[in-house]
């Protein structure tokens, strides 16, 4: 004899004083067989999950899988009418170690769910989960769907809006919905690009939502990386920075004034479209006539810094007179001229 057998009953809801249905539900295994959780669907019908290592608890034909799988527990889902008369549908589930449930649910589609823990490594899982191999610790975490009829796995569909995303070169944050056929289909979200960062929504199941962030892009050429979300791909495209080119070019000061071997500087500005710094231009000082008598200027001529400017040392000889430098960045045909005055 069984040490337990588990019983359904219906009670009336006002007062407790009717009792509408009550059922034995079990075989006749050593240790048993013990509920986990129960549900309702919309049309009163009753599922019950739990654990027995009954060889000949009670299944039907038809049903996901009618024997036994050995261990210390296998699962059982069983499905019964609303009046408790009529065994609908049962099956077990688990595999050759020990296999336990914790919850049942339905989603909106009847389809079943049902989670729990097992040791079985051939826990029976489907093409194309999440993960078909178990872990390799002393217990797995399961989730399965059966249909309504407790009869087979029901595969799992996904969709993902957008599919596609545009950024600027400073990057940004973004989100992707994903639905699911049914609440009990898992997914994951993971990234492919390291510029693409998954900051909420790695996983789930059901409808979901996947929050993302994209880095700026410091480089000059555009990009673009994908993240996989419940097995379909996500694209993200970024503009590269837009290269800030020679459009003018000043200095400061325009004239200079020095006494006989005294020196001074002259700071270039160059400056590409909407003010931008254009860092690395090369700027070539040259010294107009005969002007190279009065003064020297180094270097002739180097790159401007991320400030867009490059500073000019003015040396004066020990003759007076009067000087011009011109001055031009490359790739610029407009060029700034300085007076410089040795007294």
């Amino acid at each position: 004899m069984p040490k337990n057998d588990r019983f359904g009953a219906r009670i009336a809801k006002v007062g407790l004083t009717s009792l509408l249905a009550s059922t034995f539900l079990g075989g006749s295994g050593s240790y048993g067989d013990n509920p986990q959780s129960l549900a309702i669907d919309t049309s009163g019908n009753v599922y019950v999950t739990g654990i027995t290592d009954s060889t000949d608890f009670p299944t039907t034909s038809g049903a996901y899988d009618t024997s036994y799988n050995g261990g210390f527990f296998d699962v059982f889902v069983t499905k019964l009418n609303s009046g408790l008369t009529s065994l609908l549908a049962s099956t077990y589930l688990g595999g050759q170690g020990k296999d336990t449930s914790s919850f049942l649910s339905l989603d909106t589609s009847g389809n079943v769910c049902v989670m729990g823990y097992t040791e079985s490594t051939n826990f029976p899982t489907t093409i194309g989960a999440y993960a078909t191999l178990s872990g390799g610790g002393s217990y797995d975490v399961f989730v399965s769907k059966l249909d309504g009829n407790l009869s087979a796995d029901i595969s799992c569909t996904y969709s993902i809006s957008p599919t596609s995303q545009s950024f600027s070169s400073s990057g940004g944050d973004g989100s992707v919905g994903v639905t699911a056929s049914s609440s009990c289909c898992s997914w994951t979200a993971v990234s492919n690009a390291a510029w693409i960062a998954v900051t909420s929504g790695g996983s789930g199941a059901g409808d979901g939502t996947v929050a993302y962030s994209v880095l700026a892009n410091t480089g000059t050429s555009a990009r673009t990386g994908t993240m996989t979300i419940a097995g379909k791909t996500f694209t993200a495209t970024q503009d590269g920075i837009v290269a800030c080119k020679a459009k003018s070019i000043t200095a400061a000061p325009k004239n200079l004034s020095l006494k006989k071997n005294g020196n001074g500087d002259v700071t270039i500005t160059v400056k590409g479209a909407g003010n931008c710094l254009d860092e690395g231009a090369t700027v070539t000082a040259t010294i107009s006539g005969n002007g190279n008598q009065i003064i020297d200027v180094s270097p002739v001529s180097q790159a401007t810094d991320a400030n867009g400017q490059a500073v000019f040392a003015i040396d004066a000889k020990d003759k007076k007179g009067t000087a011009a430098i011109r001055f031009r960045a490359n790739g610029l045909s407009k060029s700034t001229t300085v007076k410089v005055k040795v007294r």
